[in-house]
């Protein structure tokens, strides 16, 4: 793993909650040292984790349509950073196997 996709990896392992109308700021970290992003098998592991911590992070623990809305609007700017991190994340990792792949004529 080079420098970037440490950086990366330490971006994508803390979601903070942006969403004021849940009391305190949140975070969940999500490991990514044991996927290959490159692989589509690696990738789903990686969305299933963003959707798990997302829930979690935005969980505001009461019910009714106020506690709903709420959640619903966390889950969404959550996510939409998440998924913005992850995609840095996957097109490093893209690159990073395509160096490996062009500089080694062993392959």
């Amino acid at each position: 793993m080079n420098t970037r996709n440490v950086i990366l990896a330490a971006a994508l392992a803390a979601i903070a909650l942006p969403t004021a109308a849940v009391a305190a700021d949140r975070s969940v970290d999500i490991s990514v040292a044991d996927l290959d992003l490159s692989q589509a098998a690696d990738r789903a592991v990686l969305d299933t984790r963003i959707d798990r911590a997302v829930r979690k992070v935005c969980a505001t623990g009461t019910r009714g349509v106020t506690a709903q809305h709420i959640e619903a609007e966390c889950r969404a700017q959550v996510a939409g950073k998440a998924a913005q991190q992850a995609e840095l994340a996957i097109a490093d990792a893209r690159e990073t196997r395509l160096a490996t792949i062009a500089l080694d004529p062993e392959a």
